[in-house]
């Protein structure tokens, strides 16, 4: 009995640093963006990537949302974007949960039985 105790604890104890190994393998390039996104342009070019900013500094992200010289940000293209995503997530919610409600009432054949799951 204590025997097999061990070797649950063991698969366990395994399974949970192959799961710690990739959540920090997934979490690498989001951190040397967020880094490198705070780091001054010199800096961001001549030092290493997951090396955090000597000097904090937002400009990489102004000139990303406002734009440089005669070059476009992302403010008014996101502005745009959103107009679009917004409604169009929502509509597929409202469509999607329709056809599944009519699917559910077929295939039951019960239409109580999915106003019940909707209560």
């Amino acid at each position: 009995m204590r025997g097999k105790y061990v070797v649950r604890v063991i698969k366990y104890a395994i399974l949970q640093l192959v799961v710690a190994i990739f959540i920090i393998l997934w979490l690498t390039p989001l951190y040397a963006m967020l880094v490198g996104g705070f780091k001054p342009n010199m800096e961001a070019a001549s030092a290493p990537i997951l090396l955090p900013p000597s000097q904090f500094s937002t400009e990489a992200y102004y000139f990303d949302w406002f734009g440089f010289g005669t070059l476009i940000g992302l403010e008014f293209p996101m502005i745009r974007q959103l107009i679009i995503t917004v409604p169009v997530a929502l509509a597929s919610v409202i469509f999607g949960s329709m056809v599944l409600t009519s699917f559910i009432c077929k295939w039951k054949g019960d239409p109580g039985l999915v106003m019940l799951a909707f209560q």
